[in-house]
């Protein structure tokens, strides 16, 4: 058998909050450790392109160095910026890690051409897709302990890219006499030549600043004992180079579309902190790439403004954080309150930021200057038209006496409204003047807003509420009903939900399960509550035509011993009138410890088809092969998990969670964990008391389809990014009362970004089709086009695009395909 060793360079992976000059000086000892090596050796700088920037910053003359240490192969950079890992879980975290990777490779020599990915979870059938568009045709992936997949082969992606794979097995060589290896960051054990007979390649991992070429030497001789055994050291492109010859003469198995996960059904992975780490990345991800970005981009471009480093910044800041993150131990308090501080700050500065943002387009807007009226805007990040009900506050003057508001359009139509009765605030919003104000608690029915825009709206006092032309959501104890679906609630918390649409039922949906941990860490299910069992407080906390809500509230005490032992659960669960989920709202206050709580939906069905969405694709999992091997799995999501057959199905929708237990038979459910408290030997100063509070944001929606329409993340999407509202200053005069920027059609095709380009002034728009068919796709836009281009998700020009008149371009866009395009506007 062959064994190929493959030198991985990993600059030390530092606290949070670690000197940053402390970084850089370990780094440099290790590259001028590799260039006074003797050796024949070359070491991959894969997943740290970061230090070569840190480095060159902070000493210029490093760049001789790096370059000298490419141009002698001893050194192979690329192509990722940082480690990417599942802590986030987007497409375009990916993508943008490789850009900045790239783009840093590239000014000190080359980038190294190789589909290097360190997902343990999450190699989605788009991974192959996403390599191409970098001008990479193959991939390294973690070995997967799974029979069906082979050492080397051809991975055939959901759209039909293709690339060659080569599994790897990961060891940690550290300085030193002897060679060890780290058994999970805790305990260490010798290297065991004997397991060389199941290495298809063998990664050695190289921590600086001891980093010894020699001993990589060393390792190659003590797994090259064996007659059968022919081991070589050797650089990852020439690797795939054999690979690829070996391909011409024996053609290498193909394996279609196809997303390879990990096979474990533990999932070990999904502690407290990861589920924490996931939660704050995503929400980051999000405020950058659907809020922030692309309102900078309309910005500038209507200001004929270039500013895009800003953003790069903030992107940088959270692959190194999410970096950080993921490998901060469980049981480093320090360390994770170091990072909770940093995101937060770095949450609060891009809400700044695009807070001035908003605050700068809207700065030709103007208002009559009216003692009892007020406008605000909502506005829309998603590109494609809305109509919804939201709830927003809303402020008039101090000494206004109406006890309720009435809204209307720019054309003067009336908007369904419903207001609480007023409260008297200080001002709070930006832009206002200081004088008191009331406090109008609104529900509002906002039909047409506009794509990736705004839309203005008047508020001024009404003598009366209008009189509603429905009933109300909630017509009868414990129940939420529209046209869509009925919700009814029972004593013990759970909800049954019935389709009118599709007259399925879905029984006792939403029960948490709390099981209590041993001594040694198990689970021991003896001591399991079930909220089944529990009778909680159900309260009506709103009800008019347009929105209700129910408040459900759990409580009980985890152990004998009542002090310090109380568990809160409360649920907010709400329907609105043009809804068709039910809306779960989730909050816990626990201070018991040594315990795991997962929250069940129910599938009172046959399960024949199970899709999570993830990177630029909805992936339908392969049931017949998972349930040759177990019943109960695992499995990483980005927004949401649907179970179906043909005539019933639901959809989970999270913002939060990142993972799911799945059980598909003998009775079939979904376990969302949210809460997971090992036992711990020390806890950080927030928590002396072992308080956690933990809140989530999930819908339930009784769907019957799969991954063959968008409307299945568009139904995400509506959820998850919602409209803002943005309270305009008085002035004098009133323009531009709607705007649509950006509308993709049709809604089949999902938005992902519309970003700053990375090398030039212009707008870069990334979508993708998620269907099976082909789709002609339309793109419109407010500023006047020049010139749109296809483009590489690499950024490079495929051919440009006829434009159809200044405001409009077509395609056509091909089933599983990503998209990006370059817009060049008219200043």
């Amino acid at each position: 058998m062959d064994i190929s060793v493959i030198s991985l360079l990993m600059p030390v992976s530092f606290s949070a909050g670690a000197d940053e000059n402390e970084q850089v000086q370990y780094f440099r000892q290790a590259l001028e450790a590799l260039g006074s090596a003797n050796e024949s050796i070359t070491c991959h700088l894969t997943f740290h392109s970061k230090y070569i920037k840190l480095l060159i910053n902070n000493d210029p003359q490093a760049d001789k160095l790096i370059r000298r240490l490419i141009s002698e192969k001893k050194l192979l950079c690329g192509p990722w910026y940082l480690t990417p890992n599942d802590c986030l879980a987007g497409g375009e975290a990916l993508v943008k890690n490789l850009l900045l990777g790239n783009k840093i490779c590239n000014e000190v020599g080359d980038i190294m051409k190789v589909g290097y990915s360190s997902l343990e979870c999450s190699n989605n059938s788009q991974l192959p897709q996403i390599f191409n568009g970098f001008n990479i045709d193959t991939a390294f992936i973690p070995i997967i302990n799974r029979s069906d997949l082979p050492h080397e082969f051809i991975w055939q992606g959901i759209d039909g890219s293709k690339a060659i794979v080569k599994c790897y097995y990961c060891k940690c060589l550290w300085s030193g006499e002897e060679l060890i290896v780290p058994d999970k960051g805790v305990s260490q054990e010798k290297f065991d030549p004997t397991e060389a007979s199941n290495i298809p390649a063998l990664v050695v991992v190289n921590f600086e600043p001891e980093f010894d070429p020699g001993q990589v030497n060393k390792l190659v001789d003590i797994l090259d004992v064996s007659e059968n055994t022919r081991t070589e050291l050797i650089a990852l492109p020439d690797l795939f180079w054999k690979i690829k010859e070996r391909n011409v003469a024996s053609k290498l198995k193909v394996i279609k579309k196809i997303s390879i996960p990990t096979g474990d059904s533990r999932g070990d992975y999904n502690t407290h902190n990861c589920a924490r780490i996931s939660a704050k990345n995503t929400h980051i991800e999000h405020l950058l790439q659907f809020y922030y970005e692309p309102l900078k981009v309309i910005q500038c471009q209507l200001s004929d403004e270039i500013s895009g480093s800003e953003i790069q910044g903030y992107w940088e800041s959270l692959l190194s954080l999410q970096d950080a993150a993921s490998r901060c131990p469980e049981n480093d308090n320090t360390q994770k309150n170091i990072i909770n501080r940093e995101y937060q700050a770095l949450t609060n500065s891009i809400n700044k930021s695009y807070s001035d943002t908003v605050a700068s387009i809207f700065e030709e807007l103007r208002q009559p200057a009216g003692f009892d009226e007020q406008y605000f805007a909502i506005v829309n990040p998603l590109p494609y038209r809305r109509t919804e009900i939201i709830e927003i506050d809303l402020d008039l003057p101090g000494d206004s006496t109406a006890e309720y508001i009435s809204v209307e359009d720019h054309a003067g139509q009336k908007v369904s409204c419903i207001n609480d009765p007023p409260i008297n605030i200080t001002p709070v919003f930006e832009h206002q003047d200081e004088s008191p104000k009331k406090r109008y608690h609104c529900f509002l029915e906002l039909t047409n807003i506009p794509a990736m825009g705004y839309k203005i709206y008047r508020v001024k006092p009404a003598l009366r509420a209008l009189s509603p032309k429905r009933k109300n959501i909630s017509t009868s104890t414990n129940c939420l009903e529209n046209n869509f679906i009925k919700v009814s609630i029972n004593v013990n918390g759970t909800f049954d939900v019935y389709s009118k649409e599709t007259g399925s039922v879905y029984n006792s949906v939403g029960y948490f399960l709390d099981t209590n941990y041993d001594h040694h860490g198990k689970l021991d299910i003896s001591q399991r509550i079930n909220s089944r069992t529990l009778q909680p407080t159900i309260k009506i906390i709103e009800n008019n035509h347009l929105y209700a809500a129910y408040k459900i509230e759990y409580k009980y005490f985890r152990h004998e011993n009542r002090e310090n032992n109380r568990v809160k659960i409360t649920l907010r669960l709400s329907l609105d009138r043009l809804s068709r989920f039910v809306n779960i709202d989730l909050n816990i206050v626990d201070k018991a410890d040594n315990h795991k709580i997962d929250y069940y939906f129910p599938a009172d069905f046959n399960v024949n088809h199970v899709y999570l969405d993830s990177r630029f694709s909805i992936e339908e999992l392969s049931l017949l092969k998972i349930l040759k091997k177990t019943s109960r799995f695992s499995m990483s999501i980005n927004s949401l998990i649907a179970l179906s057959n043909e005539v019933a199905g639901f959809t989970i929708i999270s913002n939060e969670i990142r993972s799911v237990n799945l059980r598909v038979k003998p009775r079939a459910y979904v376990a969302l964990p949210i809460l997971d408290k090992k036992p711990q030997a020390v806890k950080s100063d927030l928590e002396q008391t072992g308080t956690s509070i933990l809140k989530y944001k999930l819908s339930f929606c009784p769907y019957l389809g799969g991954g063959n329409s968008g409307q299945l993340l568009l139904d995400v999407y509506n959820r998850i990014f919602e409209v803002r509202p943005y309270i305009l200053a008085n002035a004098t005069t009133l323009k531009k009362t709607q705007i649509e920027f950006l509308k993709i059609e049709p809604a089949d095709l999902c938005y992902s970004t519309l970003k700053f380009a990375e090398n030039s002034s212009n707008a870069v728009l990334r979508f993708f089709n998620p269907t099976r068919n082909i789709i002609q796709g339309k793109i419109q836009t407010y500023l006047p086009l020049r010139a749109v281009n296809v483009l590489s998700l690499e950024e490079l020009v495929i051919e440009p695009l006829e434009i159809e008149d200044e405001h409009q371009v077509s395609l056509t866009v091909l089933p599983r395909k990503i998209v990006t395009l370059e817009l060049k506007f008219s200043m």
